[in-house]
């Protein structure tokens, strides 16, 4: 059996004609930037929704009152109450994601 050496220049590894680190750095923060972006809009979505819903929730609370209808008045009273904590955590998750877009932007290549 005959033995051949090993080469002396290591193999190109499977992708590396697809992109520089340099580049690759750029675009990873480009898709951080726009990952941060679609969570700041869903985020968004969110707290509208929640509005949305603690407005119904409002109304709904305000007709079983004047209709005298003591138990549902205080189911909607209780939603209401759910939907606002609800609300307010979407409001601060918002603000989180807008605050970490802020910053990846500032910092991205």
């Amino acid at each position: 059996p005959t033995f051949s050496p090993a080469p002396s220049t290591p193999a190109p590894l499977p992708n590396a004609h697809v992109s520089s680190p340099r580049g690759s750095a750029s675009s990873t923060g480009s898709l951080l930037v726009d990952s941060a972006s679609k969570d700041v809009s869903r985020a968004e979505r969110s707290v509208v929704k929640l509005r949305d819903a603690e407005g119904l929730l409002k109304e709904a609370a305000d007709l079983y009152k004047a209709a005298g209808d003591v138990s549902r008045l205080r189911a909607a009273e209780a939603n209401l109450s759910k939907v606002g904590t609800l609300l307010r955590e979407a409001e601060w998750d918002e603000a989180d994601k807008r605050k970490r877009l802020k910053e990846l932007k500032f910092t991205s290549p």
